[in-house]
């Protein structure tokens, strides 16, 4: 890996897009001024225009309206070509579109609104491959349902479906963790008040994918690094989630992920527009923020006689336990999955009192021979880490109390 984008030859018909791109990028650099502009006439009012029988199931989305503005205010203003910013704007409609049709389902049947989503599994952490391994091992199992990437949740092991990140419906509420580079939309998703509005609609979603079906006594599986911006307003919409938080050395995860993040806005950013550096460096304070939230709430579990304040929200089981507790979080170090995933993932499923079964064993064990584990070579990282300005010792300085409390090893020893 050497930070250099590959992209396959265009169609005629996307070779005239690109041309006349970069025609309107050269007017406006010779201008000095946007000629297109994305307007936000309109995104305001599909969020706002939710009535009163939704409103009770979804609760407030003032903090949906200020991200929209603030992801189209990051398209305005970041580096994006003007067919990237028509890109990005198109993808917000259709986010919102997705989004309106999961609040009118869940409104025609309210009744969805009070199926438990009892116990979920949920895979987090720092961005890392990692976590990617342990999903597609886990949804190996017959008896888990995950989010797949037509936005269903179903089971990976009774179909042909391809699993995905939570974060395909978290964006629903424009969450968009590729997005680092923008001030606005990286404190909402700090705040627990907007992340609260991302996880009361997650749930309502997961319930009316589990509406009318008849396999209640499947779990539902979950895995995003999303989910660890706030584990406080995560836990208080799913207070009795059983937690699997995975942990990687952030030499390898944070340069990774940079790259990552710059491959994903590659078609929307001209290649000279980008400050690598300065993208490196909010990439680098923004895990380090994720990584001291984790520390944070941890530490708050660990302590006699304390807890955790869960918020209050529109969602709440009146039947769910309110009180949560440091067991239900597991850590897992990669080098371990990697080494020995099946054991790895036999240590989950008794520490969280699941049933494994030889169909589960047997699933892994072909996803294994076909999807051999990926190998970064340390040269690989060192050479991503120049890339995007970063160094071990800026990485291991933002990280002390992170890697501290979770005895974070050189997994090069």
């Amino acid at each position: 890996m050497n930070g250099t984008l590959v992209a396959a030859p265009p169609s005629i018909a996307e070779g005239i897009l690109v041309f006349l791109d970069r025609v309107i990028t050269v007017m406006e650099w010779f201008l000095r001024v946007r000629i297109y502009r994305v307007s936000t006439t309109g995104f305001d009012k599909t969020i706002e225009d939710i009535g009163e029988v939704s409103g009770n199931l979804f609760g407030a989305q003032d903090s949906v309206r200020l991200q929209c503005t603030a992801y189209l205010g990051a398209v305005n203003e970041g580096p994006y070509s003007p067919l990237g910013r028509y890109s990005a704007a198109r993808g917000v409609f259709q986010l919102l579109m997705r989004r309106k049709k999961t609040i009118d389902n869940v409104t025609s049947n309210p009744d969805c609104a009070r199926l438990p989503i009892t116990k979920p599994l949920i895979i987090t952490g720092l961005p890392s491959s990692t976590n990617t391994l342990l999903h597609n091992l886990l949804a190996c199992d017959p008896n888990a349902r995950t989010i797949c990437t037509d936005g269903s949740l179903s089971s990976a092991y009774e179909s042909d479906a391809k699993i995905a990140e939570d974060t395909l419906i978290l964006d629903h509420q424009l969450f968009s963790s590729d997005f680092v580079a923008d001030t606005a939309m990286t404190t909402l998703r700090s705040s627990s008040e907007y992340m609260l509005q991302v996880y009361v609609y997650f749930k309502r979603f997961l319930q009316f994918a589990r509406f009318s079906k008849s396999d209640q006594d499947t779990h539902v599986l979950l895995n995003s690094h999303a989910h660890a911006y706030n584990l406080t307003a995560l836990l208080s919409v799913f207070p009795d989630a059983r937690i699997v938080m995975t942990h990687r050395h952030p030499i390898k995860t944070v340069p990774l992920h940079a790259h990552a993040i710059v491959q994903a806005n590659a078609s929307r950013t001209p290649s000279n527009a980008t400050d690598r550096h300065a993208l490196g460096k909010k990439i680098l304070n923004n895990a380090a923020a994720m990584a001291n939230g984790i520390v944070r709430v941890r530490r708050c579990l660990r302590r006699e006689n304390d807890g955790l304040d869960l918020l209050a929200h529109a969602a709440i089981t009146e039947n769910v336990e309110k009180i949560v507790s440091e067991e239900q979080f597991l850590d897992l170090h990669s080098v371990g999955l990697e080494n020995d995933p099946i054991s790895t993932v036999q240590e989950i499923y008794t520490y969280f009192g699941l049933e494994y079964s030889t169909k589960f064993e047997t699933a892994m064990q072909e996803y294994l021979l076909q999807n051999p584990l990926p190998k970064y070579e340390q040269a690989d990282i060192a050479a991503t880490q120049e890339f995007y300005g970063l160094s071990d010792a800026s990485i291991q300085d933002a990280f002390a109390d992170y890697m501290t409390e979770f005895d974070i090893l050189d997994e090069s020893e």
